[in-house]
């Protein structure tokens, strides 16, 4: 209830605290959603910290050059299909050849011949 006096508006106490609380509140929302905006804006820590170790362990890891050449001759006739894939079957087909080479060399050594005695 207003209470008029010479042409000034007072407040009642209760209508000060309902005042005060509204404004209150308005400020509260107010630095809420300033504050969610900006958490929106940022990536979280939890998903900064996942992406960062997926960095370390894919790109900076020692040796994961190496891996991924090793893992590239893996897959590289499965992903680049008509680049690679007749080099990749030749690539296999000496690999293959030289192992059968090395197992007949290891057959013809003296002690793999002792069967015959």
């Amino acid at each position: 209830m207003d209470i008029k006096t010479a042409g000034i508006h007072t407040f009642s106490p209760a209508e000060k605290i309902a005042n005060n609380l509204s404004k209150a509140q308005a400020e509260a929302v107010n630095n809420c959603e300033k504050e969610l905006k900006t958490l929106l804006k940022e990536p979280s820590q939890a998903g900064f910290a996942i992406v960062e170790e997926f960095v370390d362990r894919v790109l900076r890891a020692e040796g994961v050059r190496t891996e991924w050449q090793i893992f590239l001759q893996e897959v590289a006739s499965d992903v680049w299909i008509d680049e690679f894939g007749t080099t990749m079957e030749r690539t296999q087909l000496r690999r293959d050849w030289m192992q059968r080479i090395g197992e007949v060399d290891h057959l013809k050594q003296p002690d793999a011949l002792n069967f015959l005695r």
